[in-house]
């Protein structure tokens, strides 16, 4: 790890860098980075040359996603719905819903999450222009973190730095323009841009330092599981990647299977066929496509067919999914598939989920803590104290209204819960708003009407 910005940047200092920590996380980076694109061809090369068809020097390959599809689901459990944020006054209560909007604060939460699964972490990032404060998510890639001496888990400072190429040449990896760079402490930010030439770090252009107002850096680093001997986070994808490989080579493989029995060959006596008098080739009498001479023994007409235990793959890939649900502390419910076991009400659906909703709350633990350093910052840089305040995050799974409903009107009905407490749960209502509901709620109800008095006479 680097415990000082000199180790990283310098004249002719190779670009990327070459420490080992480093180089290992960029990797881990480029590779996750193609997967969530689909670009799954360079990542599998090896595994999809089982797919090649020497004969005819085509393969056939399919890409299942799961990769992006396992990142979208943790951003949507964790911001699916959008979480509240609770404080004392009404006027910071305004100010802070018009920071979130103009920053969209919540749609880079969700850039961020999606990075923590595929990168193992994700980056907040707060700036002041044009007399405005800005919330951006930085991709890992970018993000060079220099560490205490005696304690490689402690940051002291965050590197964002990035290559803008004046010119990329037709061959070879060596790029010439600029490399920005910012330095991100307690405190402060300084700016710097260096020449670029030949993967290495070239003479310094330009420098800039700004001490921020701000206790400490406006960069916030969100990891997902932690390690005591690592400062990156785990991504979600590494313990996975052999298992979609597997997959998505049976499903080529099982394609290819059925492409045979789409389109068969026949077979039968040689008498069906007759001789090309140009070629010479003896050729089918009537267009049935590929036919092969039977010359002795049963040689009734009929069509080659094989077995391609198609019914065995699917087995495997039903066991490769089943580790994939382990190992992704999830289940077939949270994605739909409900074959494992119906959920009829929403407390069941939550029974099937207890692994992907302990997961989120692991992940909504250290994300909270970031999300609320990242909004104090923001509002400082435009002068405004957010002290007090808390985020109420949601579990991402649908209510279930009807469910609800019959709990607390059972509860009511035998007096454990009063039925003002009870409308404020069902309808999210407090203050003016629940008392004029429990007013309309009384005068709806039909009143005590004397009834009419019977003379006889």
């Amino acid at each position: 790890m680097l415990t000082n910005v000199d180790q990283l940047l310098y004249p002719g200092a190779p670009w990327p860098p070459e420490d080992k920590d480093i180089v290992n996380q960029l990797k881990i980076y480029d590779d996750n980075r193609l997967l969530f694109e689909g670009e799954h061809v360079t990542v599998f090369s090896e595994a999809w040359e089982r797919l090649i068809r020497y004969e005819f020097n085509t393969s056939f390959e399919l890409c299942l996603n799961w990769f992006r599809r396992l990142s979208t689901l943790w951003g949507d459990l964790l911001l699916g719905e959008q979480p509240s944020i609770a404080m004392k006054s009404d006027e910071e209560a305004n100010y802070l819903d018009d920071l979130i909007r103009r920053t969209r604060f919540w749609d880079v939460a969700y850039k961020v999450a999606i990075d923590l699964s595929r990168y193992g972490g994700g980056l907040f990032k707060q700036r002041f222009i044009n007399g405005k404060a800005q919330a951006k998510a930085i991709s890992p890639a970018f993000w060079f973190p220099i560490v205490a001496e005696d304690d490689a888990q402690e940051i002291t400072a965050h590197v964002l730095a990035w290559v803008a190429p004046h010119k990329i040449p037709l061959h070879g990896i060596n790029t010439t323009g600029d490399l920005f760079v910012e330095i991100h402490g307690d405190g402060y930010m300084e700016s710097r841009t260096y020449g670029f030439c030949n993967s290495a770090v070239g003479d310094l252009k330009y420098s800039d330092y700004q001490n921020t107002g701000i206790d400490g850096p406006l960069v916030q680093y969100v990891p997902n599981l932690q390690r005591s001997d690592s400062l990156f986070g785990m991504d979600d994808y590494s313990d996975i990647t052999s298992i979609i490989q597997e997959i998505e080579v049976r499903f080529a493989q099982n394609a290819r299977v059925l492409d045979r029995h789409a389109d068969p060959k026949m077979h039968g006596p040689v008498m069906a066929l007759e001789v090309d008098p140009i070629t010479g080739e003896q050729i089918p009498q009537v267009a049935i496509g590929d036919y092969i001479p039977v010359h002795d023994g049963d040689n009734a007409p009929g069509y080659l067919t094989w077995d391609g235990h198609i019914s065995d793959a699917m087995e495997q890939v039903k066991m490769l999914m089943e580790q994939f649900y382990m190992l992704t502390e999830t289940s077939p419910a949270i994605f739909g598939d409900n074959r494992a076991g119906l959920a009829e009400s929403g407390s069941a659906l939550k029974r099937l989920l207890m692994a992907p909703i302990a997961k989120a709350r692991r992940i909504r633990n250290t994300f909270n803590n970031a999300c609320l350093d990242a909004l104090k910052k923001l509002a400082a840089l435009e002068g405004r104290s957010l002290d007090d305040i808390h985020i109420e995050w949601g579990d991402g799974i649908p209510d279930d209204w009807g469910e609800d409903s019959r709990i607390i009107n059972e509860r009511v009905s035998a007096g454990t819960i009063s039925l003002k407490r009870a409308i404020s749960i069902v309808d999210d209502l407090e203050g003016e708003n629940l008392e004029q509901e429990l007013k309309d709620i009384n005068d709806a109800k039909p009143q005590d009407v004397e009834p009419p008095k019977i003379r006889l006479e």
